[in-house]
């Protein structure tokens, strides 16, 4: 076998034959794929800068006929919808970042128990994690922009609720309402990008700016949240957050490309909203999504109790239940549904054949590991800064920007330069690069100054997760087809979102088992929660070795990804 034939990636678009991404000497061949959109539809988008053009896959178990694709012509709007999406994705890692640094404030003014002091950090992710599928479904036969649109109103009311929360219950419900109006937001985001931007350089740019809104949200919303604490209270942040997204859904109808139509067969007569109704029962497979809406909550509800308090929920016969009903009966029950749907012809949420192809699985395999060890480092570094060094909330927050600068360096280059080299040779030196940022933690002494060791941690730590969103999502992108770009980034947030919750469930486990073990009689004790936390730290670093190894094996006969088709 040639080179040229062992370099070329297996990827197969959902809903489509299979199709093998095209190295640089055959991407003339892709423009054949391309046909001219009726004249009629190019006029009536003309003003708004934007290129109709029909997808190149064909969908055979979609009920409806395939949409076309509207990519922006207009550079200078193109930029515009970057930053609006890129914005909106930020401000939600902001309100994260907040929570994180202010738990231990907001636990002591609503009067939240202990044993249920971080149910307002993880519910979000519970209720985000579940609603992730069936969001990207909805989005990619109502539209897009629809869809985004209401998130972000939502997201915005269900901020400003968290600052005016009095009580405990107050304030859980309305993250865990944040937690599905982000989960309206993501998805779609991925699906505007991709029928909007043209697939290349300037898309690839785009995935990773919407990643860096994320990286970046979230290290704001530590630094901010401890000025906030030291200074006007903790509240001043989520009004902020509240208002900076009402103005941008005010801008986002402007600005965002409209959906058009709703995808609904064109012999069909009746208003919009009729034809959306017709459309979502036709096309959304809503046995799938349930049974996988299902399977995730009950695993992510189970983490969240472990990450909670480990030790006694482990024990407890029904988290043990929901662990065996997800993972042992509701998980294997959807591949069996996905199997009768694709013979049956009906909609199919996740293809099992997808499975079968070494690139998509690894990377949502490493994309799970490496936010559950973005999501450890983050958190026990805190911990450590705080606990074990003493330090105030503010000043731990200080200590993460090298972090966060590093993390925008590497997301802006990644997007630039993806398409030039195969993934492998960008995800498998990072990897083993952040490998090092756990294992200096692990090594790390309070009594040494910051710069020995926690500083070239901060620099290594987001090398693996920010490499990893741009390629991971393209990679997973380019397995769906043009019609399902919204679900392709609900399956890869998806797996970033339980990634950290088994990152939170699993290393607080080790860590907590640690501390208790520890030959300090005092487990509250600086030097007990030091034992548990360099526990963690080295659990994390063995994740990074097997993310690496992952790399090796899924993508080492991956070719460039993120090329220019049209």
């Amino acid at each position: 076998m040639s080179d040229t034939t062992t370099s070329q990636i297996d990827l197969q678009p959902l809903s489509s034959p299979p199709l093998t991404l095209l190295s640089a000497k055959d991407q003339n061949t892709a423009n054949t794929f391309v046909t001219p959109t009726p004249q009629s539809e190019s006029n009536s988008n003309s003003r708004d800068g934007i290129q109709p053009q029909e997808s190149p896959l064909s969908s055979p178990t979609q009920l409806p006929q395939p949409k076309t694709t509207s990519y922006v012509s207009n550079p200078r709007r193109a930029n515009f919808i970057i930053a609006q999406l890129t914005l909106v994705i930020s401000m939600a890692s902001i309100s994260t970042g907040l929570i994180t640094t202010s738990i231990p404030r907001i636990a002591l003014d609503l009067s939240i128990p202990p044993q249920t002091s971080y149910w307002p950090l993880s519910v979000y992710g519970l209720t985000s994690g579940a609603c992730l599928l069936v969001s990207g479904a909805i989005a990619d036969v109502v539209g897009s922009k629809r869809v985004f649109s209401a998130g972000t109103l939502l997201l915005s009311a269900f901020v400003l609720g968290c600052g005016f929360a009095r009580t405990n219950i107050q304030i859980v419900m309305f993250r865990a309402m944040q937690g599905i109006a982000v989960a309206l937001c993501l998805p779609s985001s991925v699906g505007i990008l991709a029928r909007s931007i043209t697939p290349g350089r300037r898309r690839n740019f785009a995935f990773a700016c919407t990643g860096l809104g994320q990286i970046l949200g979230y290290f704001a919303g530590l630094l901010f949240g401890g000025l906030f604490i030291d200074t006007v209270g903790w509240r001043v942040g989520w009004y902020v957050v509240s208002a900076v997204l009402v103005a941008l859904f005010a801008a986002g109808c402007y600005l965002l490309p409209a959906d058009g139509t709703p995808n609904a067969d064109t012999e069909e007569t009746g208003s919009d909203g009729v034809k959306v109704m017709r459309a979502l029962r036709k096309q959304v497979d809503w046995i799938g999504a349930g049974i996988a809406s299902a399977a995730l909550a009950l695993l992510a509800y189970a983490l969240v109790q472990l990450s909670n308090n480990s030790e006694s929920a482990i024990r407890t016969p029904g988290i043990v239940a929901m662990l065996v009903l997800s993972l042992g009966v509701l998980m294997p029950a959807f591949g069996v549904w996905m199997h009768v749907a694709q013979r049956k012809g009906y909609p199919a949420l996740i293809p099992n054949r997808l499975w079968k192809q070494p690139a998509f699985v690894g990377v949502c395999v490493m994309v799970l590991l490496s936010y559950a060890v973005m999501q450890t480092m983050e958190l026990f570094c805190t911990l450590f800064f705080q606990h074990v060094q003493g330090l105030s909330a503010m000043q731990s927050s200080v200590r993460m920007v090298p972090a966060m600068i590093m993390a925008t360096l590497l997301v802006l280059t990644t997007g630039l330069f993806i398409h030039r080299v195969s993934p492998v040779y960008l995800v498998l030196p990072t990897s083993l690069l952040c490998a090092g940022a756990p294992l200096l933690m692990a090594l790390n002494r309070p009594e040494w100054p910051y710069w020995y060791a926690a500083f070239p941690a901060q620099v290594l730590q987001p090398m693996s997760a920010d490499v990893l969103f741009s390629v991971g999502l393209i990679v997973v992108s380019e397995v769906f087809s043009d019609d399902t770009q919204s679900l392709a980034g609900a399956v890869f947030n998806t797996a970033g979102q339980f990634g950290t919750s088994i990152g939170l469930a699993l290393i607080g486990i080790v860590s907590e088992t640690f501390t208790q073990r520890s030959r300090h009689p005092d487990k509250t004790s600086p030097e007990a929660l030091l034992d548990g936390y360099r526990a963690a730290f080295w659990t994390a670093f063995g994740w990074m070795l097997m993310i690496g190894v992952v790399a090796l094996v899924s993508l080492r006969k991956v070719d460039r990804v993120g090329v220019k088709r049209d």
